[in-house]
């Protein structure tokens, strides 16, 4: 049996969060051999996120050959969940993150401190 008061509840906190400001860090780790093309593709990354609703800047915190890190800021949660629904798994360059890195972007999403 499922508790209706515990499930709204759950769905009450849920709402509140997708409303609130977060941010996304993002890190990455060059592979040796394409740290200059890695940064061409946070640039391409940076332009192809310009246009999305909800997406206010990003902020680049780190770019060394052994590490790329960036802080991307969101007007609420929900249309970072929107961005990733409907754009992030169709964007044709992600491939090139991959081809570029030693492992995967790690993308962490924080909510902001008001």
């Amino acid at each position: 049996m499922v508790d209706s008061h515990a499930h709204h509840a759950g769905s009450a906190q849920h709402d509140k969060a997708a409303g609130r400001p977060v941010i996304v860090l993002t890190r990455i780790t060059p592979d040796a051999n394409h740290f200059e093309k890695l940064k061409s593709v946070v640039e391409t990354w940076k332009r192809f996120l310009q246009p999305m609703s909800g997406y206010e800047g990003i902020d680049i915190a780190c770019c060394t050959p052994d590490q790329i890190v960036w802080i991307e800021s969101w007007n609420t949660k929900a249309e970072l969940d929107a961005f990733n629904r409907d754009h992030l798994a169709f964007a044709n360059f992600i491939s090139d993150f991959f081809e570029c890195a030693k492992s995967a972007p790690r993308r962490d999403v924080y909510r902001k401190l008001l």
